[in-house]
């Protein structure tokens, strides 16, 4: 409201500032109907216990030092997938939690693990917002950034990866 009477103030007029918040609308719907979804997916796998379900198929299957290693993965391929971090925290830490406390992991090192995996694809995703204002701010496509944003992302990602399966070693 404040935006359009400085508008108005500064001489432009009512319907440019109408199709300035329509354009806004628009850009923003797609990650708004994503979080919608992401929050409501975790509210339902939370309710129905999955990661319980899933800490219980996987006692014995595979090893609690290599969960942290295949929680970040899991998250790298979720955020990437959806361009968004926020999504995938919220899709992933009602798994990844109850599953890291029936093997007797550390908590905050899964949700590390979910957290990093959740930013690799925040700031690699093609459909990422992160990837999209900052070749909007650089003057370049999109195609553009992401191809010069992934070989530093995934580089630092497999560190992450090797660091994630050498600390379960010390732990």
């Amino acid at each position: 409201m404040g935006s359009a009477l400085l508008y108005r103030l500064s001489g432009i007029k009512f319907n440019q500032t109408l199709r300035w918040v329509f354009q806004g609308v628009i850009r923003i719907l797609p990650a708004v109907i994503i979080l919608t979804l992401a929050f409501t997916l975790s509210h339902v796998i939370g309710e129905l216990g999955t990661g319980n379900y899933l800490a219980q198929l996987m006692v014995g299957h595979i090893s609690e030092k290599t969960l942290p290693a295949i929680i970040f993965l899991i998250g790298m391929a979720i955020s990437f997938a959806t361009g968004s971090s926020g999504a995938t925290v919220s899709i992933l830490i009602p798994i990844a939690l109850p599953m890291a406390a029936q093997m007797g992991l550390s908590l905050p090192l899964i949700i590390g693990a979910v957290i990093s995996g959740a930013v690799f694809g925040d700031q690699s995703s093609p459909i990422s917002d992160s990837i999209i204002v900052a070749s909007s701010a650089a003057g370049c496509s999109p195609e553009s950034h992401f191809r010069t944003q992934l070989p530093i992302t995934l580089s630092v990602a497999t560190m992450a990866f090797i660091s994630y399966l050498l600390v379960t070693t010390v732990i």
